[in-house]
């Protein structure tokens, strides 16, 4: 028992050499965000429409700067980094041969180590993370009981539009490169004004670019198709994807720019920005990426049956291509990512994790038969 107490005085001396105010103010930061979430009205009063608009504008004028993303190469330098910080601690605790200076120095290791994960979790939520807090999309849409008779409704309108528009595609290609990306995000920012038509408080004062992720290969191994960087403020895309979800993608991280951090509502955002678009590539995007999550949520029976049968077998195909791109990217480096991608979800709000993404399924459905019941009230009139 002496023993015990002793090393843990040893450790405890490591620890506390260094002036604890810094992790006292650490903690006390910790605390008071963590309470400020907890009031969805405040946090989209006080930080989404208002401090927030401000610390984006500054990161996104940064990160204009470079074209490279530069979220990709602080993500080099902190891997690189972590790798050199590892080696040092080990040789470090190689070199100390007296228990006495070990356990100080693990003391010592923890004071930092405890000080650098609050710091970089304080800086998430003031430079975004708060946004998980903020009130929710659905409290802005007509209200419309979930079933499947109204995802059904909407799942033909859904099919209708795609079969039309994929008739009507010109320049008919999965062809995915560079140019197709550019053409993309230049036309997006006007498509984001019919986004700003129906939620104002999304328009912020200056938005980067969306730019490519270069290590695609490593990213489309891990089925990440793009990534939103808080610390830069970049939406970045992985662009060498099928070319009819690329559209897709774009406006969902450019969604995550503008404040929505919750993965169903980015998915809506663009959804909305993609829908309300004049060019037919990206209208398509809208209708076959909206039609494959509205399909997953229907059940496999007599209804589904009958609905699948009306889908263009042009339409199909692209589903399946779309399908069997990603196919070949799964694996055990997939899987690893797809954990850490539903840990980190679940940790900031969202119980579902993964599953999130196809929660837009309500918000869509919401939002189309809300646009169809004025349609009708206006032809009454």
């Amino acid at each position: 028992m002496n023993n015990i107490k002793r090393n843990l005085n040893f450790f405890m001396r490591g620890f506390s050499k260094h002036s604890l105010n810094h992790l006292i103010v650490l903690i006390i930061l910790y605390v008071l965000i963590n309470i400020f979430s907890m009031y969805e009205n405040a946090v989209e009063t006080y930080y989404s429409r208002f401090l927030f608009k401000y610390i984006s504008a500054v990161l996104n004028r940064i990160s204009s700067l470079i074209p490279l993303s530069l979220s990709e190469i602080f993500l080099f330098i902190f891997i690189l980094f972590i790798f050199i910080y590892i080696i040092l601690f080990i040789l470090k605790l190689k070199k100390l041969k007296h228990k006495v200076f070990i356990l100080g120095f693990l003391g010592s290791s923890l004071y930092k180590l405890m000080c650098f994960l609050l710091f970089i979790y304080i800086s998430f939520m003031l430079l975004w993370g708060l946004n998980y807090y903020r009130v929710p999309l659905a409290s802005y849409l007509d209200d419309a009981e979930m079933n499947d008779e109204n995802v059904a409704i909407v799942v033909n309108m859904l099919i209708a539009e795609a079969n039309s528009l994929k008739s009507n595609i010109k320049n008919d290609t999965q062809i995915h490169n560079m140019n197709l990306f550019i053409s993309i995000f230049k036309s997006m920012n006007s498509n984001f004004e019919s986004v700003y038509n129906e939620f104002s408080f999304l328009k912020g004062f200056f938005y980067s670019n969306p730019k490519p992720i270069f290590i695609s290969k490593l990213f489309l191994y891990m089925q990440i198709s793009g990534i939103y960087s808080p610390f830069t403020g970049e939406a970045n895309i992985n662009y060498p994807t099928p070319s009819y979800t690329l559209a897709f993608t774009v406006s969902h991280e450019m969604a995550h720019q503008r404040g929505i951090a919750y993965e169903d509502e980015a998915n809506f955002i663009a959804y909305v920005a993609n829908y309300n678009s004049k060019d037919l590539d990206i209208q398509y995007s809208a209708a076959l990426g909206a039609l494959m999550y509205c399909l997953s949520s229907l059940d496999k029976g007599i209804l589904y049956n009958s609905i699948v049968k009306n889908i263009d077998k042009k339409v199909i195909d692209d589903i399946k291509y779309i399908s069997n791109f990603w196919r070949v990217y799964d694996g055990p480096v997939s899987t690893v990512a797809t954990e850490v991608n539903d840990t980190y979800l679940k940790a900031n709000a969202q119980s579902d994790g993964v599953k999130s993404y196809s929660k837009v399924v309500n918000l869509i459905v919401k939002y189309r038969l809300s646009k169809t019941k004025l349609l009708h009230q206006l032809d009454i009139h």
